[in-house]
């Protein structure tokens, strides 16, 4: 069974709890954080599952990265426009709308 995790928090969004057939040994997740200049930068992390701290090391292989990003992204966006449509302030909504507008531009 699939498990998937968003979490916001101080500017950074992730989706966590991603297992992929592909690698049933890992279990990944996708950082999105919004740079100062407003631009979107992703990276993706893997641990162990039987790691209970998830503490992830960054993943280098770009088809294991371009895997978890194709199943996080559409999973990531629509979490942000529910949470876009119930912000707790309108500062958090405006930093909602901004991460789908860069998060719209990632070609997968």
């Amino acid at each position: 069974m699939e498990r998937v995790t968003l979490k916001v928090n101080q500017g950074i969004f992730s989706v966590e709890e991603i297992y992929l057939d592909v690698d049933p040994e890992q279990v990944f997740v996708l950082f999105v954080v919004i740079n100062t200049a407003g631009e979107c930068e992703w990276s993706v992390g893997s641990t162990s599952v039987e790691d209970n701290d998830k503490i992830y090391a960054s993943v280098i292989n770009q088809e294991m990265k371009q895997a978890v990003l194709a199943h996080a992204l559409p999973i990531l966006i629509n979490a942000l426009q529910i949470k876009a449509l119930q912000p707790d302030s309108a500062e958090d909504q405006a930093s909602y709308q901004q991460a789908l507008e860069e998060l719209a531009k990632i070609e997968l």
